[in-house]
């Protein structure tokens, strides 16, 4: 089989998984068939059958076996798809940050465990028939909207709206189109989301062993995370605010920071993967 063959073969492999390019795989069948003359009196030659890595053009084999031998490698790469589809769809779940893979009708593909916890509050964003929608009419039409701004095939650009949620404050979603190969191919916009508004925390333990600190300073570490002030923190954890004084001086040194700015953004950073 020649490089057009080949091609032929992939198609029709990629149109298997794809439902809706069901008629697409019955015309490169019929393509396929007409290429190799397959008839009651005509099968193909060993040279004009050979499949990559299955089928050489020094092979001893009959039509049948050609096409199990290829029917064969099909089935392997299938299975390797579905695997790897499968691996990814559980580290898109169990990432930390809301994202989604939504397509150009709005529907959610798949999101991540903090996309789904944010959608099951249903302020400000909520899925809806299988699609994402916000709270607000007039803002699902501007998502729309930005979801569709980008055509399949063009440069990834990034793109930002903001949502109201009724509960106050707003979600800041970022929109990326997704290329995606192929001419049938569904258009993918990867739709992240920050509210604003969360707290995010970190386990006093993580802290321990990231940086070598007491318990104590791990604490006040987490408090001053969490918004708190050095007053607050002081009442909280039942210590002098000399002390939290001390332990702060002790955490600027042990993570390498200088100020409570740095200190924080440091944390963040840490508890976007935590």
């Amino acid at each position: 089989m020649d490089r057009s063959g080949t091609a032929l073969i992939s198609r029709m492999y990629e149109s298997l998984i794809d439902p809706r390019r069901r008629n697409a795989f019955q015309r490169d069948m019929a393509t396929l068939s007409s290429s190799f003359k397959l008839n009651s009196s005509s099968a193909p030659t060993l040279k004009e059958v050979t499949y990559p890595g299955v089928v050489g053009p020094d092979s001893n084999l009959s039509s049948l076996d050609v096409y199990a031998a290829i029917a064969s490698r099909v089935k392997e790469q299938f299975e390797s798809l579905e695997k790897r589809c499968e691996l990814w769809s559980v580290v898109f779940a169990s990432i930390p940050i809301v994202a989604m893979l939504v397509g150009s009708d709005l529907s959610l593909k798949i999101c991540s465990g903090a996309g789904q916890r944010l959608l099951k509050t249903g302020d400000g964003l909520l899925v809806v028939n299988g699609k994402l929608v916000a709270s607000q009419h007039d803002y699902t039409i501007e998502l729309r909207k930005f979801v569709n701004a980008a055509p399949s095939g063009a440069v990834r650009k990034l793109q930002l709206m903001s949502i109201p949620r009724t509960g106050g404050g707003n979600l800041l979603l970022s929109f990326v189109p997704l290329n995606t190969s192929g001419r049938d191919s569904e258009a993918i916009t990867l739709v992240q989301v920050v509210d604003p508004c969360q707290v995010l925390r970190i386990e006093a333990a993580i802290l321990c062993k990231l940086f070598g600190l007491t318990k104590a300073e791990a604490g006040l570490a987490c408090e001053i995370l969490s918004r708190a002030t050095l007053e607050q923190a002081a009442a909280k954890l039942s210590v002098r605010p000399s002390t939290i004084k001390t332990h702060l001086k002790r955490i600027f040194r042990k993570t390498n920071t200088t100020r409570q700015s740095e200190l924080v953004a440091l944390l963040l950073r840490i508890a976007t993967i935590c």
